[in-house]
């Protein structure tokens, strides 16, 4: 595993010792920051689910200014500062599972959410309504789901308007854009 462009590149990343963290895989990753290259100069960017930390070590090496990694698994934790040393960074990283990081985020008015949960939390719905409820996301705001890709349609998320999708694979990458809130329901 290794951070693919930017200040950054070529940099190889600490991989975990378990199982139970699954990075993304090289290819995947560098077709999401294709889609996000626009976004990523400046931004705040949140990587939640962070397992190795490789999205958000991207992210930093694209020319993110802000990243915060969130990560339930204490392994991960560790492998994410190891990292963030191994390429002399600095960032937070929360060992918090995703609704304490979204509480402990609220109002931080960030760019991007990148969110790859386990395989067994894959509800985009929910997450969605509490980075709306928690004010985390900025006006202009994006979230990045990654996912086992299905032949469903994809969920409309009250707050959010899909605006790239994208099949890499088993993977699908969903982007959506947080909706104005002259647009927003009530």
């Amino acid at each position: 595993m290794r951070v693919i462009s930017g200040k950054y590149r070529g940099r190889v990343l600490n991989s975990p010792k378990t199982e139970d963290i699954r990075p993304t895989s090289d290819m995947v990753k560098e077709a999401v920051f294709s889609m996000l290259q626009d976004y990523i100069p400046g931004s705040r960017f949140v990587d939640l689910f962070s397992g190795t930390g490789s999205i958000g070590i991207e992210a930093l090496s694209r020319g993110s200014d802000v990243c915060v990694f969130a990560d339930k698994s204490k392994d991960s934790v560790d492998v994410i500062k190891a990292n963030l040393e191994k390429i002399g960074a600095s960032a937070d990283v929360l060992y918090l599972d995703y609704l304490s990081a979204l509480h402990k985020l609220r109002g931080g008015n960030y760019d991007i959410i990148y969110l790859d949960p386990p395989f067994a939390n894959r509800d985009i719905k929910g997450m969605a309504s509490l980075i709306i409820k928690y004010n985390v996301l900025d006006v202009d705001g994006i979230i990045v789901y990654e996912s086992l890709h299905n032949k469903q349609d994809k969920p409309e998320i009250d707050g959010f308007e899909l605006i790239k999708s994208k099949r890499y694979g088993t993977v699908s990458i969903d982007v959506y854009k947080l909706k104005s809130q002259e647009q927003m329901p009530l």
